[in-house]
């Protein structure tokens, strides 16, 4: 089982450099507040939403926090990432052993010939020892890509492994 976490933003930017890199071109968040939801469009991923803080396999959730999951195997997370961003909403997803499309969206307005990052911020809910040591940690592929579909560049992040507390990894 695939268990992930993610709280994404899409910032680019005129240049990477240390330093101050200017404000984001695009920041998506999940919004903010205590309830779960609302679902994202169906054309941003292909699992399916439900409303709760435990999804099982295949399934994702938008919430501002989780606890006690699946005989507490998975962590407890009170927050998002943000700073400061009092009940703000994270996309937390229990993917299934066959790989998908948990996020995917479009940014418009943007230059060519200009350098842009693309940052997001994840972290492996599953916590060591349980699911009898078989779980399977998250392993993402970031993809970007022009309109038509050529590929600009892919990011492969291995195999996120589980930690002893929540760790958020840009």
């Amino acid at each position: 089982m695939i268990l992930s976490n993610a709280t994404l933003w899409f910032s680019g930017y005129a240049q990477l450099c240390n330093g101050s890199l200017g404000d984001p071109v695009a920041w998506i968040n999940f919004g903010q507040g205590t309830d779960i939801g609302p679902p994202l469009p169906q054309t941003i991923t292909n699992y399916s939403f439900v409303y709760n803080v435990c999804p099982n396999d295949g399934f994702y959730t938008i919430t501002s926090n989780t606890s006690g999951c699946f005989g507490n195997s998975w962590h407890s997370l009170p927050q998002d990432h943000t700073p400061n961003d009092a009940n703000g909403k994270f996309m937390l997803v229990n993917a299934s052993n066959s790989p998908g499309v948990f996020y995917l969206d479009t940014v418009r307005g943007l230059c060519g010939g200009t350098t842009y990052e693309f940052s997001a911020f994840v972290a492996n809910v599953l916590r060591p020892g349980f699911c009898s040591q078989a779980g399977i940690d998250p392993n993402l592929t970031f993809t970007i890509e022009k309109t038509d579909g050529t590929i600009l560049v892919d990011y492969n992040s291995g195999d996120i492994n589980e930690t002893s507390t929540p760790v958020w990894i840009q």
